[in-house]
């Protein structure tokens, strides 16, 4: 069995992702492209629509950061907690595969978790 590596990512600022609700960008040097969009708005979503085989989220994880909904096809298929006890750059937070390449619709909203609401987007990884 071959290992396929190719794979685009799709980075937090690229035109592909439609964002909806409060996000606001920052530059942090430990981010993905060197810019992270975050928000701690409860329902702010972001999407977007791709072909591939399949799709892995990228966001940081430390003790400031809450939950988001995954949303694959307009079917919940995933809540991610982003919570972790240290800090943690680029962090794949989750992912899936299909055996083909086809074309999806992920849809990824912020939870509003109590007392740590903040969630950040460094991009989205598409495996062919």
């Amino acid at each position: 069995t071959s290992i396929d590596y190719r794979f685009r990512h799709i980075g937090d600022r690229s035109s592909l992702l439609d964002y909806e609700g409060s996000w606001k960008r920052a530059a942090v040097t430990s981010a993905t492209s060197g810019v992270r969009t975050t928000s701690t708005q409860a329902g702010a979503t972001v999407r977007t629509t791709f072909t591939g085989r399949g799709i892995a989220l990228v966001m940081p994880r430390s003790a400031v950061r809450g939950r988001v909904t995954v949303y694959l096809d307009g079917v919940k298929v995933a809540t991610v907690d982003t919570h972790a006890s240290t800090v943690q750059a680029r962090r794949v937070v989750w992912a899936k595969r299909w055996t083909v390449s086809a074309s999806h619709r992920i849809v990824v909203r912020v939870s509003g978790t109590s007392g740590r609401p903040t969630v950040s987007l460094d991009g989205l990884i598409v495996t062919n």
